[in-house]
């Protein structure tokens, strides 16, 4: 379920519209994959959030091969890229 929220946080600016309002795609426990990721997440002390495949850079447009995701991944600098060939996290130097 995509909803429209007022966002009360600064602790995910990522997800912020400039009118302070982010668009949230509601998942459930329909989906066990995403909500045991997101169960994983939060509770390591993260904000419980992932960017789906509509993600990328300012200016650029949607993401659409796995070639653009990795490239908007490097580029937004994201800790992990979830994929149909798999995880990827991002190297540090």
């Amino acid at each position: 379920m995509l909803t429209t929220s007022k966002v009360k946080s600064t602790s995910i600016p990522a997800v912020t519209h400039v009118d302070n309002t982010a668009r949230v795609q509601v998942i459930d426990q329909e989906d066990p994959l995403l909500s045991a990721i997101l169960s994983r997440i939060k509770s390591r002390g993260f904000a419980p959030v992932i960017i789906n495949t509509s993600f990328n850079c300012a200016g650029e447009p949607l993401v659409e091969t796995l070639t653009d995701a990795a490239r908007s991944f490097r580029k937004l600098n994201l800790d992990y890229l979830l994929t149909e060939p798999g995880l990827f996290r991002l190297a540090t130097p």
